[in-house]
């Protein structure tokens, strides 16, 4: 599991086929994906749950300027390079 904090409950999804059946089935509060999905993109998930009014992270390893461009025109919360990212727990 991705994230392992007391208090925090976690569902993982590693497609969008399989994100769209959590965010169908479970009260999700905020989605963290990579830009890139073994089925598609997070810009699919960010799609599907764009009118649900939930924050969207990004996390990727892509730090070129278009990518930056494309999640802010596309309403994504925040973008972070997965090489900047830290968990504590």
């Amino acid at each position: 599991m991705f994230f392992d904090m007391e208090h925090i409950q976690t569902n993982t999804a590693i497609t969008v086929s399989k994100a769209k059946e959590l965010l169908e089935t479970k009260d999700i509060s905020l989605i963290c994906t990579d830009w890139d999905l073994p089925d598609g993109t997070g810009q699919d998930v960010l799609a599907y749950v764009k009118k649900k009014g939930i924050p969207v992270v990004f996390l990727t390893d892509h730090d070129e300027d278009s990518y930056q461009e494309q999640a802010t025109t596309q309403g994504i919360s925040t973008i972070t390079l997965k090489r900047n990212f830290l968990i504590l727990g």
